[in-house]
C-alpha cells in the first residue's frame, strides 16, 4: 500500500467584498484524515455541504468533501490554509499563489 496523499483542494472560489465575502469549494483527502480536515473548517465557522466518494476500490481511499462560508475574505482564506496542513499532518509550507476574492474586488488573497 502506497503513502496517503495529502489533501488535494480541487476547487475555491471567492465572491463579495473584502469584508463581505462568501467562498465555497471542494478537498480531496484521504480518508484518514477527513475529520481532521472537517474540524479545521468547522472551527473556522466554514460549514459542510457534503461527503462523498467519487470511486469504490482504491487505495488509500480518497474522500471528497465540499464546503462553503461567509465571513471577510482574509479570514476565510486562512481558515481554508488551516485545514490544509491538517490534513498533511505537517506543518504548512508557503507557497506564493494567490486567489482573487471576485470579479469586482481589486485585492487578492493570499492563501496556499
Amino acid at each position: 500500500m502506497s503513502p496517503a496523499p495529502p489533501s488535494i483542494p480541487h476547487g475555491l472560489a471567492f465572491a463579495g467584498s473584502d469584508e463581505n465575502a462568501v467562498v465555497d469549494g471542494d478537498f480531496a483527502v484521504p480518508e484518514n484524515e477527513l475529520q481532521k480536515a472537517l474540524k479545521s473548517l468547522r472551527e473556522a465557522g466554514i460549514n459542510i455541504v457534503a461527503i462523498h466518494s467519487h470511486m469504490i476500490i482504491e487505495e488509500p481511499r480518497i474522500i471528497f468533501f465540499h464546503y462553503w462560508g461567509r465571513g471577510s475574505a482574509q479570514n476565510l482564506a486562512q481558515s481554508i490554509q488551516k485545514a490544509l496542513p491538517a490534513t498533511a499532518g505537517t506543518p504548512a509550507k508557503p507557497r506564493p499563489s494567490e486567489v482573487r476574492t471576485s470579479a469586482s474586488v481589486t485585492r487578492y488573497v493570499r492563501i496556499l
